[in-house]
This record gives structure tokens, C-alpha cells and sequence, in this order.
């Protein structure tokens, strides 16, 4: 990947559920010519598990399934490549959808994505003539696959990386400026464990609360910023500047 955001994008993108962020996102895809099914997927759901898997998929079929489909020498139509889009299901699964992996929010999102037909769009490209990349160019002659210039392997490539650029850029306007998404009574919770290390019957006990009503604050907070634990909470919050 030719950006240095690459990692840091992907992050971000399997824990960050501020739509907003992807402001400026689609009209730059629209205005530099790419193909629809990449405008289709950022215009119609837009959310950080979509994006994840639009960079995931085209760094994964790089460098392993468009290979493999090239080698074989097979059309789109045939059995290797049927066999090569099941794996490519069972690969986001398992990256993006493993429920030991992802909080109650990360996973009302993915079973959202189920149902809308996410993984089937996949499936489609493979069946178009005309995807950007060569993941579904087809060849009358199996003897001579068609293959994707190297100017659109470039292309896509310099997408990636400004998509990843942006997301990184916008992520951290938003969460910076206007996106604290902590009450003031929770954040002053989470703030006052943070400080003392103390539990959530001291910090009752400092603020004339009672311990019952720390607790529910505390765990509010949590589900707000994505589930877990309490120092997960507080580690999330700190990060993005929301205590």
C-alpha cells in the first residue's frame, strides 16, 4: 500500500460508527471516473464496515484470488471462480463479523450489511466485464485470460490510499471537534476514574452520588462509545479527546 495511513484506516474503520466522517468521501469517487458499484457502495450505505471491506477487498484480491483466477485461466462463469467468491465471503466474515471479536453495535451494523445484500454486490462483480482491477474481466480464450492493465492497477491503487489519507483526515476532525457523543454527567464519571484509578463507589462517593447511579453512568458511557469494559471505555474516550 502506498499509504501510510493503510493500518491506521482499517482500525478506524472496524470501530467508528460517525457517518459523518465520510463527508467530501463520495463526491471525490464520482468526480475522478471510477465505477459505479464503488459510488453505488459508499452512496447507498455509508458506514465504516462498507468502506473496511471496499479496502480490504481490493489489497485481498491483489494479492491472492485475482492471481489464483488469472492462473487458472478460467471465465468468470466457471467453477474456480464461483469458488474463489466463496472464499471471499468467508474471509470478511471472518475478519469483520466473528462475534467474539466485535461489540453489540459493530454487530447490529454487520447483521445490518447481511441483510441489505452486502455480500452478494461482491458476488456481481465477478460477473461484470468491466470491473476496474480485472477481478471480473473475461477472456473468450482460456488460453489467454484477459488481464488488467497496469494503468488501472494503479489507478485503484492511488484510490485506496486517498480513501485511506481521508479517512484518517476526516476521523479525526470529527471526533476532535464535533462528534463527542458522552452526556456531560457520564463524561465527568469516566473522567474522575480516569484521573483517581478509583472505583465506582469512591468517585460516588466524591461526587454525593450513589453507587448504583455511578454504575448505570459508567456503563451508559460504555455502550455509547461501543461497548466493553469500563477501561476500555475510558481508553477509547481518552483517545479521541471525549474526557
Amino acid at each position: 500500500m502506498t499509504s501510510k495511513y493503510f493500518e491506521q484506516a482499517l482500525k478506524i474503520c472496524k470501530t467508528a460508527h460517525q457517518e459523518k466522517a465520510f463527508r467530501g468521501l463520495t463526491d471525490f469517487v464520482a468526480n475522478h471516473g471510477y465505477p459505479n458499484y464503488f459510488i453505488g457502495y459508499t452512496r447507498t450505505c455509508i458506514n465504516w464496515e462498507r468502506i473496511t471491506c471496499i479496502v480490504k477487498f481490493h489489497t485481498s484480491m491483489h494479492e491472492q484470488w485475482l492471481q489464483e483466477y488469472i492462473s487458472k485461466k478460467y471465465l468468470t462463469h466457471d467453477v474456480a471462480v464461483n469458488r474463489i467468491i466463496r472464499q471471499q465471503r468467508l474471509w470478511i466474515w471472518d475478519n469483520l463479523s466473528h462475534t467474539k471479536c466485535h461489540t453489540p453495535t459493530e454487530r447490529r451494523i454487520i447483521e445490518g450489511q447481511r441483510e441489505c445484500g452486502f455480500i452478494k454486490g461482491f458476488a456481481n462483480i465477478f460477473h461484470h466485464p468491466e470491473v476496474i482491477g480485472g477481478y471480473g474481466f473475461a477472456s473468450a480464450d482460456k488460453d489467454h485470460p484477459a488481464k488488467p492493465p497496469q494503468e488501472l492497477t494503479e489507478q485503484i491503487e492511488a484510490l485506496i490510499a486517498i480513501l485511506c489519507d481521508r479517512i484518517v483526515e476526516e476521523w479525526w476532525y470529527v471526533t476532535h471537534e464535533n462528534m463527542n457523543p458522552l452526556p456531560s454527567k457520564e463524561r465527568e464519571v469516566l473522567y474522575m476514574i480516569a484521573q483517581t484509578g478509583g472505583t465506582a463507589a469512591t468517585v460516588a462517593a466524591a461526587l454525593g452520588k450513589s453507587t448504583r447511579t455511578v454504575e448505570r453512568q459508567l456503563m451508559n458511557a460504555s455502550n455509547r462509545i461501543g461497548g466493553g469494559s469500563k477501561v476500555r471505555a475510558i481508553g477509547l474516550a481518552s483517545k479521541y479527546g471525549w474526557i
